[in-house]
């Protein structure tokens, strides 16, 4: 149907009149349409149609879609739901103690499968129809491995001198071909056999097989016998794996050979095979795998760029030069692109595998044959090579908040002291188990984690800003985030920041303010305790002073001296009213207090007499007017000269008393 109205492309009804209920549109020319007698896919170009397939035969087909697999699944109306994988896998199972599998030949048509037992089984058809065991007749033999020799014929590998001939499912028992013994043999895709084993002699020689023509190509050092495998290149190289070390030989049809060593420590040679554009593989156990071109080393796939493992165990080279690495952990395959680089698929029990551990790779008529220890597995290889693999989409299904479950949005503002989880999944329909996933949480460690649970939980996160991000295992550009921010607790807001900021600073003022305070205290109560002190010595001095001085004028009345008495007298009143005027102030000038102590002084000299005289000096420097000092301060030293000091000499007395600055001490 268009804008200018509908067009008929094609009519088909041959052989077809049940009635077709749904349509899917594969590709240009591929459709699929289900009807009430399964899945028709037809093949259509230029108006002719051809039918390719006929898929559930018998069930009544109403919708049919493919997922990001390549895979397709039809709703039937009685039958539930089919899943058609796209490999189109067969799965041939056997006994629980058949089903290690080893490896399947090729002859003719038939196929040959072969398990760790020596059971031969008859691959015919879509039938495996077991022979019998290659070494029940014969218990001295230990089997090895079959490899194809012609198109009729496969060489049995037994370990010692005995050789299998299989022809025609029928198995001859002799002597390996050129009395050799401790056989290996390689089949190269041109169709030449070579053989290498031990002679009589001890050496070690290889042959070369074709069309029944024997020929013998190179002796190589005893040392590369026993247990070492071998490949033959197109260039006429033999290269040989013994332990860690790959050995290639050149010029092995003359005498000049010559051998080199190609060294990888800690890594054991497993297998070495050479494909049609003569590039030589070598599988480690331990290493992954190596590419040479020519005799240098061009490529090496591990777990570093996409392998499932390091211990790969063989390899199988196809028709188009994809590489099959067999290991114990899945199959991988480096698909040959038209540029000649390689793209890395690989194959385990999560896509259509019954087992990881993976023994052998073979390939027939566009069919893929995988030896297992758990069945043989047959798969439309253009399928799975044509299989797209999309990203695996993540999703965060679920998230709790302390607990509760909560509507999932894109952002979120969580009080201080939350706990948030988190529950995601993805959707890949052919994954049987929980897939791994990569988290991180930046604005916290923002470390890449990987886990195999679908729910991760955090618990006291510091305040910030934070995003949540999750993807399934190798699509990291599928994630899915989310985004939260945990607020800071009350103690930490600036409005706390400074109420307690204001809290300490108050808090300092008041302290500073009390130390100040009681150093004020102290010293107030240290001036009043020294006040005391002055006015309690004025009250011992003064009465003590005043009796003297009244003695004396009594001495002057009772002699009839009354000039002297008089004169006394009213020295004495101006006396004591220096020292009633003084006593109330705390503090007088230098000047009164030389002016006082003149006048006591001179009243001490009227009352002694002659002998006693006094002088008083004052540094100008001082400012006797300017300088303020406690009032009677030097009276009572004065007083204690006259009465203790100066009696105890003869003669004349004589008080000095010199006012001097000494820096800022008076």
């Amino acid at each position: 149907y268009t804008g200018k109205g509908q067009q008929q492309l094609w009519r088909y009804t041959n052989g077809h009149r049940e009635k077709f209920y749904c349509l899917h549109k594969e590709n240009d020319s591929t459709l699929w349409m289900g009807s009430e007698d399964g899945i028709c896919v037809f093949y259509y170009k230029n108006s002719a149609i051809k039918l390719l397939d006929k898929l559930l035969p018998g069930k009544a087909v109403f919708s049919i879609i493919k997922d990001n697999n390549g895979d397709h699944w039809a709703s039937t109306s009685e039958d539930g739901i089919y899943f058609l994988n796209a490999a189109n896998v067969i799965n041939y199972t056997l006994n629980d103690g058949s089903n290690h599998i080893s490896e399947i030949v090729f002859q003719g048509q038939d196929g040959y499968v072969f398990n760790t037992k020596a059971d031969l089984f008859l691959l015919k058809g879509n039938r495996l129809i077991y022979k019998y065991n290659l070494i029940a007749n014969h218990t001295d033999l230990i089997f090895r491995n079959a490899v194809k020799l012609s198109g009729n014929t496969i060489v049995i590998n037994f370990r010692g001198s005995k050789a299998g001939m299989l022809r025609s499912g029928k198995l001859a028992i002799v002597n390996n071909p050129f009395q050799l013994s401790d056989c290996n043999y390689y089949y190269r895709q041109d169709s030449t056999f070579f053989i290498k084993g031990i002679t009589k002699n001890n050496e070690c020689h290889i042959y070369k097989v074709t069309d029944n023509k024997e020929t013998f190509i190179c002796k190589l050092p005893a040392t590369l016998t026993f247990k070492t495998i071998f490949c033959v290149d197109y260039s006429n190289r033999v290269w040989v794996g013994k332990k860690d070390t790959v050995y290639c030989a050149e010029g092995i049809y003359n005498s000049g050979q010559k051998i080199e060593k190609f060294y990888k420590k800690n890594a054991y040679i497993s297998d070495i095979q050479c494909g049609p554009t003569n590039r030589v593989w070598v599988a480690t156990k331990g290493d992954g795998v190596y590419c040479y071109e020519g005799k240098k080393r061009i490529l090496h796939y591990n777990t570093d760029n996409g392998l499932l493992t390091n211990n790969c165990t063989s390899i199988y080279i196809d028709e188009s030069s994809n590489i099959w690495i067999c290991s114990e952990n899945g199959l991988n395959l480096l698909q040959y692109t038209s540029e000649g680089k390689y793209i890395i698929r690989y194959y385990t029990t999560d896509n259509f595998l019954p087992d990881n551990c993976i023994n052998s790779v073979n390939e027939k008529e566009g069919k893929m044959y995988i030896a297992t220890n758990k069945g043989l597995i047959v798969f439309e290889k253009k399928y799975m090579l044509a299989a797209t693999s999309f990203p695996v989409p993540c999703y965060i299904s679920n998230l709790f908040i302390k607990g509760r479950d909560t509507v999932v949005k894109d952002n979120y503002i969580l009080k201080y002291g939350n706990s948030i989880s988190f529950s995601f999944s993805t959707i890949a329909y052919n994954i049987e188990k929980t897939p791994a996933y990569y988290y991180s949480l930046s604005g916290d460690d923002g470390e890449w984690n990987k886990t195999t649970t679908e729910k991760i939980q955090y618990e006291n996160l510091a305040p910030g800003y934070y995003t949540f991000i999750v993807y399934a295992e190798g699509w990291p550009g599928k994630g899915a985030s989310l985004s939260f921010t945990v607020l800071p607790p009350y103690w930490q807001k600036w409005w706390f920041l400074i109420l307690i900021t204001t809290a300490i600073l108050l808090l300092l003022a008041s302290g500073f303010y009390g130390v100040v305070y009681y150093k004020n205290k102290q010293a107030e109560l240290k001036r009043k305790m020294i006040e005391n002190d002055l006015r309690s010595l004025r009250a011992q001095i003064n009465p003590h002073f005043i009796f003297n001085a009244l003695n004396s004028i009594q001495d002057f009345i009772l002699n009839h001296q009354p000039r002297p008495a008089n004169y006394f007298l009213t020295k004495f009143s101006n006396l004591v009213r220096m020292i009633v005027d003084n006593s109330g102030r705390e503090y007088i000038s230098l000047e009164d207090e030389i002016n006082f102590l003149k006048l006591y002084l001179e009243l001490e000299r009227l009352r002694i007499g002659e002998s006693f005289s006094y002088e008083i000096n004052c540094d100008r420097v001082i400012g006797a007017a300017l300088t303020a000092i406690p009032p009677m301060l030097l009276q009572p030293v004065a007083e204690n000269s006259l009465v203790h000091g100066l009696p105890m000499n003869s003669g004349d007395k004589k008080l000095v008393i010199n006012f001097k600055k000494n820096g800022q001490m008076l």
